[in-house]
């Protein structure tokens, strides 16, 4: 049977330990809670450099101790792995594990602060190149790289993955595409808040993308931007303001479109630190890529020139069959009150 929990899950997970904590970075929130921390970039297929951050334990554990099976945390859209620790301690997923005797690796998307770099183009520079990816190639191309050097570096043949919203359209799309090669590394797979064609959504931006689609793309070309913030750097920028004079509906509360619209839920005392950790970019491709599976109620592959100018009728392309994921286990949770993974929708991938 389909059961729901009756929690939110936001963007940022929010909690307390101190105000401070806004400021520091990853490794400063690992030293102060008493766990050790990794850096591994690594760098993929198609050139795009990525860190993925490490908690291998407690300062406190014995030298020499006994290796511990990896947990791998993958992030939502506009986020990076700091989201997994700005929580409590005792409360912060990455820390729960890592206290509970998990190796825990965390991901960073292809784009974000801790991923920014590629070996041949610049994100500023080289926006249109750089940006064109999105979802479909960190499942097929990024999750593989990491899943590999995961399984080097441990010794472990499988690795347990917990995504979070855009982190598991990841998963889905590649389980559904190399699911052999998937099955032979993943060893569970937790979807929190999961999200594949997501019709019944009620997110303002997502919603005017699938609205108004040629307007939001010819305006993203129109003014060369290629990617998204959720921070009031990315709104601040010039070409961002002509962007968003032209689609208003897709900036118009831009950041309360990715984060918790239920403060109850929250610890009011870590907002101001889960928004330190905040403001990661993420390509509009990704978003147009949702608001076209939306529209055609499918959980499709990107279609080029999915625009009037080029077509006329329904633009489908070949689908994530969900119905070919096998050999892998999968435990879904939905929030009740989550305007992107809605429950419909995720009961939906269940069935």
């Amino acid at each position: 049977m389909f059961k729901v929990s009756t929690t939110v899950l936001p963007l940022f997970v929010l909690a307390e330990s101190g105000p401070q904590d806004r400021d520091l970075s990853f490794k400063e929130m690992c030293e102060e809670n008493g766990f050790l921390y990794e850096e591994h970039p690594i760098t993929t297929s198609d050139g795009y450099i990525m860190t993925v951050l490490r908690i291998p334990g407690q300062t406190t554990d014995a030298a020499g101790a006994q290796s511990k099976p990896p947990v791998f945390f993958q992030h939502g859209i506009t986020s990076s792995a700091d989201t997994w620790i700005t929580n409590y301690a005792e409360k912060a997923p990455a820390f729960v594990a890592a206290a509970a005797g998990y190796d825990v690796w965390l991901g960073n998307t292809r784009g974000n602060k801790y991923s920014l770099e590629h070996v041949t183009l610049d994100a500023k520079k080289d926006s249109s190149k750089y940006w064109d990816f999105d979802w479909q190639e960190m499942g097929l191309i990024d999750l593989p790289t990491v899943l590999d050097m995961i399984t080097d570096q441990t010794g472990f043949e499988k690795v347990a993955y917990v995504g979070h919203s855009q982190g598991t359209t990841q998963m889905f799309s590649a389980l559904t595409r190399i699911n052999d090669y998937m099955a032979s590394k993943i060893s569970l797979f937790v979807a929190l808040g999961p999200v594949t064609k997501i019709p019944n959504q009620s997110i303002t931006p997502v919603t005017y993308a699938t609205e108004h689609y040629d307007l939001v793309d010819d305006a993203a070309w129109t003014f060369g931007v290629h990617s998204i913030g959720s921070d009031s750097s990315w709104l601040s920028q010039k070409s961002t303001k002509l962007f968003c004079k032209a689609v208003p509906g897709f900036c118009w509360n831009w950041s309360d479109g990715w984060t918790n619209l239920d403060p109850t839920t929250d610890d009011k005392d870590r907002v101001k630190v889960a928004g330190g950790h905040g403001g990661n970019q993420s390509p509009i491709k990704s978003v147009l890529h949702y608001a076209q599976n939306i529209v055609e109620d499918r959980f499709q592959e990107y279609a080029d020139d999915y625009h009037k100018w080029f077509h006329h009728d329904k633009r489908t392309t070949d689908e994530f069959d969900l119905t070919t994921i096998k050999n892998v286990p999968i435990a879904i949770f939905a929030g009740k009150s989550d305007t992107l993974a809605n429950t419909t929708d995720a009961k939906w991938i269940v069935e």
